[in-house]
């Protein structure tokens, strides 16, 4: 009776794989993701927690029992690999939001800036500055025709409009290749924190499913389970962490 016990008791505990280990890892991030909403963290909850209980279902001591616990080890390692992988993304993610929000901050002050300098040129256009010294300098000799004399009010009237007109010019272009400087550096950074954490992230994943298929191993003495079509299933999901992580409002 008791050989058969023990028999059911091993049966049991091989039946609980290295893939439901790296499942229950994903679950126990998935219960603290806020984004994910209540029902699917319940449930995220719900099967971290009945993870748990196989691990106390085995006699403590027994060799079901450490079998188990490793796999809950290698369950809890992945989870908590994943979730400071998360952290780091998401601090990227905020420092690049920040220095967008510094750099265009900047653009309006030098435009703000660029605004009074150029208010004060015009000021000086107006006030005949331009027409002495185009007077001057170039020496336009019929501007002193008497046919053909130009008013000094005129002349720095017309000088002031076309610099205004000519420093709108500019600086809507220099503003528009400025904004489009800071939001490719900033969809780059982006990126760049995505690709860091996908590397990352399947890294965790890679060294989770090595500890948990060890102690299958070990404790079965046969090839472990996970399958290339479950690594594919594990790398899709990380894929979509990705994928909702770059859906994100900025």
């Amino acid at each position: 009776m008791r050989a058969a016990e023990t028999e059911n008791a091993e049966l049991a505990a091989a039946d609980i794989t290295p893939g439901e280990a790296i499942m229950a890892g994903f679950s126990m991030v998935a219960a603290d993701n806020p984004a994910l909403g209540e029902t699917i963290r319940a449930a995220a909850r719900a099967a971290a927690a009945e993870f748990r209980g196989l691990v106390s279902s085995f006699e403590d001591g027994s060799r079901e029992r450490k079998y188990v616990s490793e796999l809950l080890m290698c369950a809890v390692s992945f989870a908590a690999g994943l979730a400071r992988r998360q952290a780091e993304r998401a601090h990227r993610v905020e420092a690049a939001e920040q220095e967008r929000a510094l750099n265009f901050k900047r653009i309006v002050q030098t435009q703000r800036t660029s605004g009074i300098l150029k208010g004060g040129v015009q000021l000086l256009l107006l006030g005949g500055f331009a027409y002495a010294i185009v007077k001057t300098i170039i020496g336009i000799k019929v501007l002193e025709g008497e046919a053909t004399k130009l008013d000094a009010q005129y002349a720095s009237l017309a000088t002031a409009m076309a610099s205004a007109l000519i420093g709108s010019f500019i600086k809507a272009w220099w503003t528009g290749r400025s904004i489009g400087q800071v939001d490719r550096h900033y969809k780059d950074a982006l990126r760049e924190a995505k690709c860091i954490y996908a590397v990352e992230a399947r890294q965790e994943y890679e060294l989770a499913a090595q500890e948990a298929n060890l102690a299958w191993q070990k404790f079965t003495g046969k090839k472990p389970p996970m399958t290339d079509a479950f690594r594919v299933l594990v790398l899709g999901l990380l894929a979509g962490d990705e994928a909702v992580e770059a859906s994100a409002p900025a």
